[in-house]
C-alpha cells in the first residue's frame, strides 16, 4: 500500500510538474528516483537519499533531477526546490483582480492520478502555500473555478476565465517542516 501510494504520488508529481525546467534544452533528465519500501532490482529507497546544504542535512529527497529536487519535509509535506536552494514557483490564480482573494493552483482534471494533499508550493512574492482541502484518502480536491487574475514570474496579470484548480491557503516554512534557511551548495548524500 505504502509503495503504491508513493508511486501514485510520483506519477502525479511528474504529470503536474514535469513541464518545469530552467534549462534551455527543455529536457527533464532524471538523475534518481527513490521510493519508500525498497524492493528488488537495485532500487534506491527514498529513505536513503538526503540533501545537505552548506550547514548540513536539510531533509530527505524523493526525486532528484538535473534542475530540481522534490523534497519530503519533517512534517510530511512535499516541496520542489532548485539546486541553488530557492524554490520552484507556481502560477497562482486568484478569484479577484490585482491578485487578491482566494488563491488557487491550476489542476488538469483530465490527469487520472490524484495529487498528494500535503504539498507546499511557492507563488506570489515568495509566499508559501499548501492545499486548503485534503480528502480522506490524502489527495487534494480539484474544483472548477472562475479567476480574475494570475500571478506568474513576478507579475500580476489581469486575466479572467474558468479552469480546474485546487484551493490554496498561505502557510509558513515552520508549519510544513521546511528549514528556515537553506544555504548552497547543495549535495546528495546516501545513508
Amino acid at each position: 500500500m505504502k509503495r503504491t501510494l508513493l508511486t501514485i504520488i510520483a506519477v502525479s508529481l511528474i504529470a503536474s510538474f514535469g513541464c518545469f525546467n530552467d534549462s534551455k534544452d527543455n529536457s527533464n533528465s532524471m538523475l534518481l528516483l527513490g521510493f519508500a519500501g525498497g524492493g528488488g532490482g537495485g532500487s534506491i529507497s527514498s529513505q536513503n537519499i538526503y540533501i545537505n546544504d552548506a550547514n548540513g542535512e536539510i531533509g530527505r529527497a524523493l526525486m532528484v533531477m538535473h534542475n530540481i529536487i522534490t523534497m519530503y519535509s519533517s512534517n510530511n509535506y512535499m516541496y520542489i526546490m532548485k539546486w541553488d536552494g530557492t524554490f520552484l514557483t507556481q502560477p497562482i490564480y486568484f478569484s479577484e483582480s490585482s491578485c487578491t482573494g482566494t488563491a488557487y493552483v491550476y489542476r488538469d482534471s483530465l490527469i487520472e492520478y490524484p495529487s498528494y494533499g500535503k504539498f507546499a508550493l511557492y507563488g506570489t512574492d515568495s509566499k508559501l502555500y499548501r492545499y486548503k482541502t485534503v480528502n480522506e484518502d490524502g489527495t487534494s480536491s480539484i474544483i472548477s473555478i472562475s479567476y480574475e487574475s494570475i500571478y506568474d514570474s513576478g507579475m500580476c496579470s489581469a486575466l479572467s476565465g474558468t479552469t480546474d484548480a485546487s484551493e490554496l491557503e498561505e502557510t509558513t516554512r515552520a508549519s510544513v517542516g521546511i528549514p528556515a534557511t537553506i544555504t548552497p551548495p547543495l549535495s546528495v548524500v546516501f545513508k
